[in-house]
């Protein structure tokens, strides 16, 4: 088997089939290194899975296989990882007041234009509000207007709401808002799927 290197002296590929006692130039489409090609050591020995830290491209990065991340692909100068559950303390608001009583859970994860919301928590009515509002964390808004079913109290079906420009999600007691809430002790949980400003 031939041995192969990189010449980063004379900046050509080498090729040897003498286990590296002669080495012959390997003909290249351009005869050069393009400049994104990463090589690993002094020796330019050549490894299967190379590592290319700080790979900075104004255009596309195209790869027929896949691509592999020991912490994460982030788009969009966003600080959370593509696919990745975040957790995040729900801020809630309801007409008469309301107060978040045992977090089980609130959880967000982004994947392109689209923010998913899980949230599983109990939460106190002091008023009879149509709607419950919980803060969309990290700043987004909402694209449009969403809706989808959510269980609360183990047994009702409510409507889970964005609206157009919306920094929250309405959480409604039933599919169609009405009755409201009744006051006191409720426990909230669903997912939500929220395309994105």
């Amino acid at each position: 088997m031939a041995w192969q290197r990189f010449n980063r002296t004379s900046n050509v590929f080498e090729v040897s089939d003498d286990n590296g006692a002669t080495w012959q130039v390997l003909q290249l489409a351009s005869g050069s290194l393009p400049p994104n090609l990463a090589y690993r050591n002094v020796d330019n020995a050549f490894t299967v899975s190379q590592s290319m830290p700080g790979i900075n491209s104004s255009g596309p990065i195209e790869n027929t296989s896949y691509i592999r991340s020991a912490t994460g692909l982030y788009d969009a100068g966003r600080g959370v990882a593509i696919g990745n559950w975040t957790p995040f303390t729900p801020a809630l608001s309801a007409t008469g007041g309301i107060s978040l009583t045992t977090l089980f859970s609130c959880l967000y994860m982004l994947i392109g234009s689209t923010m998913f919301v899980e949230f599983f928590f109990r939460a106190t009515l002091s008023g009879t509000p149509d709607h419950i509002s919980l803060t969309l964390p990290g700043g987004y808004l909402s694209k449009t207007i969403t809706g989808t079913p959510y269980l609360y109290d183990d047994v009702g079906v409510g409507m889970c709401q964005t609206a157009a420009g919306s920094a929250s999600l309405d959480l409604y007691r039933t599919i169609s808002g009405v009755p409201p809430w009744d006051a006191g002790l409720h426990l909230l949980t669903g997912i939500l799927p929220i395309p994105l400003q």
